[in-house]
């Protein structure tokens, strides 16, 4: 079990989810870190924030690296990644790292 799958456990998700996003084959990882990047704002959006963070950084890192892989009809997945980062950081009144993740986005 890598530190991605720890923090996973860790969140206080649900067994089933963790286990689902976890057990993912190696080839439906831009599909594991999605989810994993969903479970990280749904922690957020229970104020969550410290429980959420390396999920959503995490999450939006490898999907950053896994981009080119990704079919082009599918990489929306990793903006949406990116702006839940912000707006975890957002909703927690960190209004500094918010802004270095806006930066680090495309602009839309």
């Amino acid at each position: 079990m890598n530190s991605e799958d720890n923090a996973v456990r860790s969140s206080g998700a649900p067994d089933t989810l963790a286990d689902a996003i976890v057990a993912s084959p190696s080839d439906a990882r831009p599909n594991r870190y999605n989810c994993q990047s969903l479970l990280g704002a749904s922690l957020a959006s229970q104020k969550r924030y410290a429980d959420g963070e390396p999920l959503l950084v995490s999450a939006y890192t490898a999907l950053k690296e896994r981009e080119a892989g990704i079919p082009r009809e599918s990489r929306i997945v990793v903006d949406r990644a990116g702006v839940r980062v912000v707006q975890l950081y957002t909703l927690w009144g960190k209004a500094q790292q918010a802004s270095e993740w806006r930066r680090k986005l495309p602009r839309s």
